[in-house]
């Protein structure tokens, strides 16, 4: 259950800027704060950018799995359904072992905030530049920033 209620759809259109974003439970929750909110929304051009490096399957199961693994809700059932909508088995996915690397590098980072093996980044840093390194890393540390959110505040629903 939300710990703070949503602001009033009405009045975020009103905010024609505020409309950048979907209209979820998180950004109505967000437009409390226009900075907050635009602070939290940077996953989403972080997510292109990584979409953009291992291609837009493999930037929403990494999204997921650093979702389920903070364990929140919101993000691990938005994604989880991206995953179903595209004809996949979130519980029995088919990945490459530069896949499976990638998953376990975005798991290991959300379960240890962040201080994960050497041999979890070695495995990556052969594949994907220092840019690339930096995007993916960002990315990962933006979503977890935004689970936290979701889980303090108990946001739980992508429904409007």
């Amino acid at each position: 259950m939300n710990r703070i209620q949503p602001v009033d759809i009405s009045a975020i259109i009103a905010k024609s800027s505020v409309t950048d974003y979907p209209l979820n439970n998180l950004t109505r929750i967000l437009a409390h704060s226009r900075l907050a909110m635009d602070v939290y929304m940077q996953w989403q051009p972080l997510y292109r950018d990584v979409s953009s490096i291992v291609g837009l399957r493999v930037a929403y199961l990494y999204a997921y799995v650093i979702s389920q693994t903070a364990g929140s809700a919101f993000y691990t059932n938005l994604f989880r359904g991206i995953i179903i909508d595209n004809h996949e088995d979130p519980d029995n996915l088919d990945l490459s072992e530069i896949e499976q690397d990638l998953l376990c590098f975005g798991a290991e980072i959300a379960e240890s905030n962040g201080c994960i093996e050497e041999i979890t980044y070695d495995r990556l840093r052969g594949q994907y530049t220092d840019k690339e390194m930096v995007t993916l890393v960002a990315f990962a540390g933006q979503m977890i920033a935004a689970n936290i959110f979701n889980n303090v505040l108990g946001i739980e629903s992508a429904d409007c």
